[in-house]
């Protein structure tokens, strides 16, 4: 977590999480190698009478990458629920956290910013209320649940409404 410099007068104002659709594309890689292994499964129990060593193999194969998709759907879904978007008196701060692989923070000082810019492009962002924050400068922040509520936020907390 970053530091909030409450000495200077630095507050928090907002704590936005990334919306859930975000989790869409893991649930589906998760899914599809649940349904490889389960043929995989499936495969080894036909031939289990027929060829031992070939039953052996599909049944060892299965087993790994049905813990591998297990492990690395929990950590990814954990990895994914560490991501924050943080709006203080002073600035916005973006944490992506990586468990066990990196972290990155992109912070956006206020006096150095002069406008925010809320996007929605396409019919499922308008449908599911979700979108990027952009900034003149620095990488836009993807996955903004109603990101015009979260622009106007920001603008007010910047004093320019």
């Amino acid at each position: 977590m970053p530091d909030i410099d409450a000495s200077n007068g630095e507050r928090l104002i907002l704590i936005l999480h990334e919306h859930w659709v975000r989790y869409v594309r893991l649930v589906l890689i998760y899914l599809m190698l649940l349904v490889c292994s389960a043929l995989i499964f499936y495969a080894a129990a036909v031939t289990a009478y027929h060829y031992d060593i070939v039953t052996q193999l599909l049944l060892l194969f299965a087993v790994v990458l049905l813990l591998v998709d297990h492990h690395w759907f929990f950590m990814a879904m954990l990895s994914q629920a560490e991501n924050h978007i943080l709006v203080t008196s002073d600035r916005v701060i973006c944490i992506r956290h990586r468990i066990f692989f990196d972290e990155e923070m992109h912070e956006y000082a206020f006096s150095k910013m002069k406008f925010v810019e809320a996007e929605k492009t396409g019919f499922l962002q308008y449908l599911l209320q979700y979108g990027t924050l952009k900034f003149e400068s620095g990488t836009p922040i993807p996955y903004v649940p109603h990101p015009s509520a979260a622009a106007r936020a920001i603008e007010q907390t910047m004093g320019l409404t």
